[in-house]
C-alpha cells in the first residue's frame, strides 16, 4: 500500500513539470503578405535619368533578361528575419536610354535599368518583370529574374526591344511581380520602371522642276521655252538604265512644274514618258531633307507631219491613182491619236483636202494615229454622193511614226 502511494505521488510531479514545459500559443509561419498592390498610371513625379554611380558598399550585379518561362509555385518567400517580408524597389538611374531618346524606325536597342532590392524580402527566380501599360516593345511580355537578388543588393536588369516603325512618342511600362502574383514597382508612389522613346518624323526631300518643250535647242529651260501640263514625271531607284523600281510620281500643273516628295537619299533616276514614246532620263542625286530644285525635264516637241490624198479612182478602181484620175476637192479628212478600233482622242481634228486633192496633219507627236474619211457625213455627201473606197478599205488607215519618220495616206473613191 505504501509503494503505491509512492507511485501516485511520482506520477503528479511529472504532471506538474510536463504542463509547466508546454507552450502557450501554437507555433506560427510567416509567409509573405496576399495583399495586391494598386497600380495608378498618372504620374506627377517621374524618375531620376541622371547616372549616378552605385555606392561602394552595396552589391551589384549585372542581370540580361531572358525570355524565360514562368513557373507557378506556392513555397513561401525566403525572408531576411523573423515575420512577413516586405517587397520594396528604388530605382538608382537609367543606364541606357534615358527618358525621350531619338531612336529610328524599326531598330533593336537594349533598355537598361539600375534598381535596388530595398525591402526584406529575397528575389529568386520565381519572381519576375511584367508589362503593365503602354506599347510593347518586345516580343514577350514577361520575363523572369536569373538569380537571387538579396535586400540591399544594387543590380542593372536589362531588356532586349525593338523600336516601333511609325513616328510619334511612346512609353513601355514594367513592373515586379512577386510568386503570389502581386505587382510591385519603385518608390513610395509604386511607380512602373518605364521606357520613353520618340520616333523621329524622317526629314522630308523635295525634287521638283520644269517640264518644257525645248524650242531653242540649248539643252535647258529658258523663259521663252514652252511649259506642258499634265506630264507624269517618275522617280526610280538607282541610276538611269540599271532598271530600278518606280518609287514615286508627280504630274506637272498648269505652270509645268512638278514636285515629288519623300524620305529619298542616294542616287535616283528621273523619268519623263513622252507623247512620241520616247523617254527622257535625267540622273539626280540627293541628301535626306534637301529641296533639290531645278530638275528640269525635257518634253518632246510635236513637228511630224501626215499628209496625203484624195482621188476620183472609178476609172480604173484598184486603188492605185492612175494620170487620168483627177483628184477630189473641199473632202473632209480626220485624224484620232490612237488605234482606228479604239482611238484615244474620242474627238478627231479634221483638214480639208485642197485643189490638188492634198490633206496634211501637222505638229504631230511620234505614236499611233487612225486617219479617216466618213463618206456619209456633213459636206462630204454631197462630194462624194453614192459608192465605196478602192482604198483603203472603209475609208480609214491606221499608221504609226516615229521621230524623224514620215507618213502618208491616200484614199481613191469609186463613183457608182
Amino acid at each position: 500500500m505504501k509503494d503505491i502511494k509512492s507511485l501516485i505521488i511520482i506520477l503528479s510531479i511529472l504532471m506538474v513539470i510536463s504542463a509547466c514545459s508546454m507552450p502557450d500559443t501554437a507555433p506560427v509561419e510567416y509567409t509573405e503578405s496576399t495583399a495586391t498592390l494598386i497600380v495608378n498610371p498618372i504620374f506627377t513625379t517621374e524618375p531620376s535619368t541622371g547616372l549616378s554611380p552605385t555606392s561602394t558598399t552595396e552589391m551589384t550585379a549585372a542581370v540580361t533578361m531572358t525570355a524565360t518561362p514562368i513557373l507557378t509555385s506556392s513555397t513561401t518567400v525566403p525572408s531576411s528575419g523573423t515575420g512577413a517580408c516586405v517587397n520594396s524597389t528604388e530605382f538608382i538611374s537609367d543606364v541606357s536610354i534615358p527618358d525621350g531618346s531619338n531612336l529610328a524606325p524599326d531598330t533593336g536597342f537594349v533598355k537598361t535599368w539600375r534598381v535596388k532590392n530595398n525591402g526584406t524580402c529575397t528575389w529568386d527566380n520565381r519572381y519576375s518583370l511584367v508589362f503593365t501599360d503602354g506599347t510593347l516593345f518586345s516580343s514577350y511580355d514577361r520575363l523572369a529574374l536569373p538569380f537571387v537578388v538579396a535586400p540591399g543588393q544594387t543590380i542593372d536588369l536589362s531588356l532586349d526591344m525593338t523600336s516601333p516603325i511609325y513616328p510619334g512618342a511612346y512609353e513601355s511600362d514594367w513592373k515586379f511581380q512577386a510568386p503570389n502574383g502581386s505587382k510591385f514597382g519603385v518608390g513610395k508612389k509604386d511607380s512602373p520602371l518605364w521606357v520613353k522613346i520618340v520616333i523621329a518624323f524622317p526629314d522630308v526631300t523635295t525634287i521638283s522642276g520644269f517640264v518644257y518643250q525645248n524650242l531653242n535647242g540649248n539643252s535647258k529651260y529658258d523663259f521663252d521655252d514652252q511649259l506642258m501640263a499634265n506630264r507624269e514625271v517618275w522617280l526610280q531607284q538607282g541610276s538611269c538604265g540599271t532598271g530600278g523600281a518606280r518609287l514615286a510620281s508627280a504630274k506637272s500643273g498648269n505652270d509645268g512644274r512638278y514636285t515629288i516628295t519623300g524620305s529619298f537619299g542616294g542616287n535616283y533616276c528621273l523619268s519623263l514618258q513622252r507623247p512620241d514614246e520616247t523617254v527622257y532620263t535625267l540622273n539626280i542625286s540627293v541628301t535626306p531633307g534637301q529641296h533639290f530644285d531645278g530638275a528640269d525635264m525635257q518634253d518632246a516637241i510635236p513637228n511630224l507631219v501626215i499628209s496625203g490624198a484624195v482621188w476620183n479612182d472609178s476609172l480604173q478602181p484598184d486603188g492605185t491613182q492612175q494620170a487620168s484620175e483627177p483628184n477630189l476637192t473641199g473632202v473632209t479628212v480626220l485624224l484620232q491619236l490612237g488605234p482606228c478600233a479604239s482611238p484615244i482622242s474620242l474627238v478627231p481634228v479634221s483638214s480639208t483636202a485642197d485643189s490638188l486633192g492634198r490633206f496634211s496633219f501637222g505638229s504631230l507627236y511620234g505614236g499611233t494615229y487612225c486617219v479617216s474619211i466618213r463618206a456619209g457625213e456633213g459636206s462630204n455627201v454631197s462630194i462624194l454622193g453614192s459608192g465605196a473606197w478602192t482604198t483603203p478599205a472603209n475609208g480609214s488607215q491606221q499608221l504609226t511614226i516615229r521621230p524623224g519618220e514620215q507618213k502618208s495616206v491616200s484614199f481613191g473613191w469609186q463613183y457608182r
